[in-house]
């Protein structure tokens, strides 16, 4: 027997628009939670890359997780996008040929994140959470954003 979580449809449509927003809810988080937050965002100087980790299931390999599961992936389907565009380059509506320079931008920064990420993920950090939020944030440097 299959099992699905029943949500009312009011809150499916607030909860999908918080997470469109994305980083209103980063900011209402920390907020919240007087920036000793429970999800962690892992994002790349000018968010071309997001994700939120809950900070309960991180462990030392989960930076080398989100690494290759999610940030390799992610670069991956970006490079082909631009692949793609640029093969079709002669036939590009306007839309498309805006959309190219935004695309090379993203696949640089995702790279130099990259880099940054590799680096914390070969240390393979462990977290202590009776140490307190704000000093085990501080142990990933600055591939997570600052907590103000």
């Amino acid at each position: 027997m299959k099992y699905t979580l029943q949500y009312s449809t009011k809150f499916k449509k607030s909860l999908k628009r918080c997470f469109k927003r994305g980083l209103d809810f980063w900011k209402d988080h920390k907020k919240m939670y007087q920036n000793r937050p429970i999800y962690w965002l892992f994002s790349s100087k000018k968010d071309a890359f997001k994700a939120l980790i809950y900070v309960h299931r991180i462990h030392p390999f989960t930076v080398e997780q989100v690494r290759t599961h999610y940030l390799l992936k992610y670069m991956e389907w970006l490079r082909s996008e631009a692949q793609r565009l640029e093969i079709r380059e002669a036939d590009l509506t306007t839309a498309e040929r805006r959309r190219i320079d935004p695309l090379r931008s993203e696949i640089e920064e995702c790279e130099e994140y990259h880099e940054r990420l590799q680096v914390v993920a070969e240390q393979a950090i462990p977290i202590d959470l009776d140490n307190g939020i704000p000093a085990n944030h501080a142990l990933f440097g600055d591939i997570l954003p600052k907590l103000k």
